[in-house]
């Protein structure tokens, strides 16, 4: 291996060869094929450099081209004009000192502007020393969450030590982080929750700081659905700020001491941080474990005890305190497991049609050592018959989990089942409920009859409810003109099943008009309200940027 500087750009050193070696020797690789090589370049010796390597035995070599600076940074830049210059750190907080380390020639001029998303804060000139400068501040609260630090550097036009442009400038972001607008809430609360219980949660200030704030407590499994994470106001209010200040010069005009046309390459910005209700619907088949409480105020120094009921629930819960006061935010979570000696859960599916046989699976926890024997029992309601007997016993002999299965069938009806699965250990109880809709899976039919009436005559007709129990009924339309079948095709209107913007107009706007041709009572009079109005809220969401309607939501 070995190392060469060249003055020229790479094509032309290949063809001329007068690069100058500046040292060499031989490296043996590790086991891995691989090794490190260090190396120390004397004063001064910035520049570009290619590192070859040979192999000896079988002449194959690679090559790669390097920068090397005496100023922090230089190989950096992505353009001549580009001045790359550096913080001794990335974040600071306020009353710190910032120090900027900046590639400078002797007799050179560096104008150093402080600059936030809306104003200057300072501007300053100052001398530049032969390969760098050195500037200070301290930041203040004025810099936060972030301040843009501009530094142009000017060398003489006479100047000959380098080859680099008069002119070159650079900005670089620096983050100011603000103690007093950052508060430190804090939760007590107890390590282990148990279903069915009340717990009391303590709410405080780490530095006795008043704050407002709100609680959730919410079941970790639902926010893992989603991947959510715990909202962080601090950093969304105080998030990094794209810079403001737009600056313009003649430089390059007045100034034509460049080796080339070079073009501008300041670009900052950068922000850093957008149908009629089925009855069976009404089975609420998870019920989620969601509590929010607030918003509280707390006092300076002092703390609040809020009592929060857990339900009937087994896993895990996420604690999550928010707050803020007059321009200060924070944030805190506490995960915590709820659990019983003894817990249960079965399953079933999410829907169940009639007349339809079911295995119940029913999984036990025996969660400590003292749990032997559990008692297994299920409960329904007048949905479902049970085949068997509706008990067992599970014996442990260290905690763990054993399945059981109970086989159910549903009546030849619709509507909401109902299944409670209990556990009993000794003094340790356990229960889980299940909420599942019967419905019919067939699609709804009409069976019309019909009869022309002469004046004086009668009609009678044996009427048999079509359809399973629960899921008919009947209309009788009479009428001087011949049969329109109004209730049919209201229905029809009502539960429309289609929405795109011809589908929802065509099914509202004929319902504004149903009253000139049929008697409607006022319970169906407010339905027809609501549809026209809903009808009216979906058909915004079709409206384009040009002010026209889309096929469909979101389309142009």
């Amino acid at each position: 291996w070995w190392w060469e500087r060249g003055s020229e750009n790479l094509s032309s050193y290949f063809q001329r060869r007068n690069a100058t070696k500046v040292t060499s020797g031989t490296v043996r690789t590790r086991s891995d094929g691989t090794n490190d090589l260090n190396f120390k370049l004397g004063n001064r010796s910035g520049g570009r450099y290619l590192i070859r390597v040979v192999d000896e035995r079988g002449h194959h070599s690679a090559s790669t081209v390097v920068y090397f600076s005496w100023g922090r940074g230089r190989n950096d830049a992505t353009s001549p004009a580009q001045l790359v210059f550096t913080s001794d750190k990335t974040k600071y907080e306020t009353g710190e000192e910032v120090e900027l380390t900046i590639p400078s020639s002797a007799d050179s001029r560096i104008l150093v502007s402080l600059e936030t998303g809306s104003k200057i804060l300072k501007t300053e000139w100052i001398d530049g020393r032969p390969g760098e400068t050195k500037y200070s501040f301290i930041a203040d609260g004025s810099m936060s969450p972030n301040v843009y630090a501009h530094v142009m550097h000017i060398q003489p036009h006479a100047q000959n030590d380098n080859d680099l442009p008069i002119r070159m400038y650079g900005v670089i972001p620096i983050e100011v982080e603000d103690p007093e607008t950052i508060l430190s809430p804090k939760i007590a609360m107890a390590e282990e929750l148990r279903p069915e219980t009340e717990t009391t949660i303590t709410v405080s200030e780490d530095n006795g700081r008043p704050m407002t704030y709100t609680i959730a407590m919410v079941d970790e499994g639902l926010l893992d659905l989603t991947n959510f994470k715990t909202p962080e106001p601090h950093d969304q209010f105080y998030a990094r700020e794209a810079l403001g200040i737009k600056t313009w010069d003649m430089f390059e005009f007045i100034a034509s001491g460049f080796s080339g046309n070079i073009s501008r390459v300041l670009s900052v910005g950068g922000d850093g941080s957008e149908l009629q209700a089925d009855p069976l619907n009404e089975a609420n088949r998870f019920k989620p474990m969601v509590r929010f409480l607030g918003p509280f105020y707390l006092k300076p120094g002092d703390s609040n005890q809020h009592a929060i009921s857990v339900p009937n629930y087994v896993g895990s819960v996420r604690t999550m305190v928010i707050a803020g006061q007059n321009g200060a935010y924070g944030e805190v979570e506490v995960t915590t497991p709820v659990r019983k000696p003894v817990m249960v859960l079965a399953t079933l599916p999410r829907v169940l049609g009639p007349a339809e046989t079911v295995n119940l699976p029913v999984s036990v926890f025996a969660m400590k050592e003292e749990i032997k024997n559990v008692q297994v029992q299920v409960e329904v309601n007048d949905m479902f018959e049970l085949q068997g007997e509706p008990y067992t016993t599970v014996s442990f002999e260290e905690p763990g989990d054993e399945l059981v299965t109970f086989t159910l069938k549903t009546k030849s009806q619709i509507g909401i089942g109902k299944v409670r699965v209990e556990v009993k250990s000794g003094n340790e109880t356990a229960y889980h409920e299940i909420e599942i809709a019967v419905r019919n899976p067939n699609t709804p039919f009409t069976d019309v009859k019909s009869k022309m009436v002469a004046e004086g005559e009668g009609w009678e007709l044996d009427f048999e409810p079509q359809g399973m129990v629960g899921t008919n009924s009947a209309i009788l339309e009479l009428s001087r003109i011949p049969p329109i079948d109004f209730g049919r095709r209201l229905k029809y209107l009502l539960r429309y099943p289609h929405g795109c913007i011809e589908q929802t107009t065509s099914s509202v706007f004929a319902q504004l008009y149903l009253g000139n041709v049929i008697d409607i009572d006022t319970e169906r009079e407010e339905k027809i309200q609501e549809n026209v109005e809903a009808g009216i809220e979906r058909i915004g969401k079709f409206v384009t940027l040009s002010g026209g309607l889309a096929y469909w939501p979101g389309q142009e």
